[in-house]
Parts: C-alpha cells; sequence; structure tokens
C-alpha cells in the first residue's frame, strides 16, 4: 500500500501486550514479534489507502480471525490480538486499530523525512576520529564543553578583601603574554584590579577571565605596556609615538654639505 516496507516499533519486544502474548500462545517475545512484522507487512500490501488525514484505524473486509492466524502461522494469536486491543473484530472484517499511524504514506514520508535530517546533522558535526557523530554525542559534546569553559571563568576571581586576584595560574600568565605580546599583563592586572576597587558598582563581573583579556586587548591596541626591550627581551612594543619614518623622506637631515 504505502512503500516496500513498514515500520518497526524500537521496543517491540519488550511492550507489556507482548509480554502477554508470548505467555498466552507458548513462544518466546522474539517469536512473537515475528509473526506481528509478519501481519503488519501482510496488512501494509492489503488496507485500502488513507481516506482521511486523521483516520488512525485500517479496516480490511472480507477477512476473520482464522485468517489471521493462518497469516502469522500460529493457533488463537487473532485472539491475544483482540485481548491486547490491536485489532477488532466484526462481522465484515478486521480492523487494525491504529495502523495509518505508523504506515500511511504520510507516516512514511514523516520517518523518512526525519531520518534525512538525523543524517545530515551527523554529516554536519563529525567527531574527532572522523566518523560522524550522532544526536545524543554532540549534545554530550556541547554540555562538556560549555562545563570545561564555566569552570575555567569561574576559577579566577577578584579578593576584594586582600585586594588581589586569586584563580590565575603561571600558564595564564603565559599563555596571556603570548596572546599580547606588547603588553605589561601583571602589571595591567594589577591596573585592572585598582579599577575593580574604585568603582565598585561597575567593578563587580560574572567573569573575570572575559575582563581581563578584553582589557590586554584594549592596551595591546593602544601600543601596550610592555617595558623596553619587551618582556621577554624581545623588540620593544612600537606605540603610536614609535611610528617609523618612511624611507628617504629624512635621509639629508643634519648631514654637511
Amino acid at each position: 500500500m504505502a512503500g516496500d516496507w513498514i515500520k518497526w516499533c524500537k521496543g517491540l519486544t519488550e511492550k507489556p501486550e507482548v509480554f502477554r502474548m508470548a505467555k498466552a500462545l507458548g513462544l518466546s517475545r522474539n517469536e512473537v514479534a515475528a509473526r506481528l512484522m509478519k501481519l503488519w507487512e501482510w496488512a501494509d500490501d492489503n488496507a485500502p489507502p488513507q481516506s482521511k488525514r486523521k483516520e488512525k484505524d485500517a479496516f480490511i473486509p472480507g477477512i476473520d480471525c482464522t485468517a489471521i492466524d493462518d497469516i502469522c502461522c500460529t493457533k488463537s494469536v487473532s485472539r491475544s490480538l483482540v485481548d491486547c486491543g490491536w485489532i477488532e473484530v466484526r462481522s465484515d472484517g478486521i480492523v487494525f486499530k491504529n495502523f495509518y499511524k505508523h504506515n500511511s504514506q504520510v507516516a512514511k514520508a514523516r520517518a523518512l523525512e526525519a531520518r534525512k535530517k538525523r543524517r545530515q546533522r551527523a554529516e554536519d558535526c563529525p567527531d574527532t576520529n572522523g566518523t560522524n557523530a550522532g544526536p545524543e554525542e554532540r549534545r554530550e559534546d556541547i554540555e562538556k564543553k560549555k562545563s570545561t569553559s564555566s569552570s575555567l571563568s569561574a576559577r579566577i576571581n577578584l579578593d576584594r578583601d586582600r585586594r588581589e586576584w586569586v584563580g590565575i595560574l603561571e600558564a595564564d600568565w603565559q599563555a596571556w603574554s603570548a596572546a599580547y605580546p606588547a603588553v605589561d599583563v601583571r602589571g595591567e592586572a594589577k591596573r585592572a584590579l585598582e579599577w575593580c576597587l574604585s568603582n565598585p558598582a561597575k567593578g563587580r563581573k560574572s567573569n573575570y577571565r572575559k575582563f581581563l583579556t578584553g582589557w590586554f586587548q584594549r592596551s595591546q591596541d593602544r601600543g601596550g605596556s610592555a617595558p623596553a626591550g619587551g618582556l621577554f627581551g624581545g623588540a620593544p612594543a612600537m606605540g603610536p609615538s614609535r611610528v617609523a619614518a618612511p624611507p628617504g623622506k629624512y635621509d639629508n637631515v643634519g648631514v654637511e654639505a
């Protein structure tokens, strides 16, 4: 009726109805599930098209419980299906309850579209091993990154009573010195601390790491504050007052004829 496949319901063998059917028929739950899939496959080929968008039940005329048992190759399976509420026996045929919910053209198209979107999301977000991570893996990675970022930010704080930064590691100073080579990061950090203490309303920050890196960046943009020779003996930082003159413009200044 609606394509050459039918939907396998996740957790089918764990459903209470399957437990009851297995006990009543003397079969394993896997055997019951296999018979159900065979029956629903037959119904998919023989049920009429869904007549209304909200129609859930499929009615197949001209069959009875004997036909259901024959299709499933199991005596009394039709009785168990009635007891579970999965079929309804009428004088002129059998009603498959909620059949179109999973096996109508619309339901199959929706399932295919959902599968397509999951594949696209996985292709857009490969993991570090080169394979494609699933939605749950990506959510875990995102939450892990958020947690790591939050812990780094929360580690740095300002002790107002002792008038000092707490939580700054030597690795932080080295990383900042490399990122802002024209800046005396320790000196600027002290100036930032004094600014926070002098401006209690504006000086309380939820993320002091972000505050400090912003302070260093502004200092770097203004030409820096590192001492002559650089923090590590390199070339002195060049600020606006140290802009080199264009070559040739003052070549003859101070030269006797």
